[in-house]
């Protein structure tokens, strides 16, 4: 049996031979829910797993060396006080920051383990290599990381935990 020709007319895609039976499917149906790239090769998830755990030794070398400037030392002048609270505060953001991205590490690399490295997590379909190439602990694809920072997720950056979570 010969499944005829694809052909693209007028925002349709036409597949048949011309005959009664023949299907007109709308081109953006197909463009929304098509995959385009091939999977990834064992290599690139190598390479994306190197990466990854570069990162994440990166991030805990950077957490574990902020650690020190949570202490709090109330001396001096009240200006001096509030020098250091300021600076403290400081500390505490950056730390929740890099401890946010850690867990997207860390995500990634067990998408990796489990076998599901490029899959959005919200949708299931494929992330785009590209995007992947470029943030490879990217969680979401385009449409879905878009559809997150509008409703303020946590793709926005919004916190998962507490930060003083972190500092204690």
């Amino acid at each position: 049996m010969s499944l005829g020709y694809l052909e693209i007319r007028l925002g349709f895609i036409c597949r048949g031979d011309g005959s009664a039976g023949a299907q007109n499917i709308p081109w953006e149906l197909i463009r929304s829910t098509a995959t385009w790239e091939v999977a990834m090769t064992r290599s690139q998830i190598k390479r994306f797993q190197q990466r990854l755990e570069a990162r994440r030794a990166e991030l805990q070398r950077r957490l574990w060396s902020r650690r020190p400037t949570l202490a709090i030392e109330m001396r001096g002048d009240p200006l001096e006080q509030a020098r250091a609270l300021s600076e403290r505060d400081l500390a505490v953001r950056t730390i929740h920051a890099e401890a946010a991205s850690l867990r997207q590490v860390e995500a990634a690399l067990r998408h990796i383990r489990e076998g599901t490295f490029g899959q959005c997590v919200s949708c299931d379909r494929e992330i785009p290599l590209k995007r992947l190439q470029a943030v490879p602990w990217s969680p979401y694809c385009v449409i879905c990381q878009e559809k997150a920072e509008q409703a303020g997720g946590p793709a926005a950056g919004e916190p998962w935990e507490e930060p003083l979570a972190l500092a204690s």
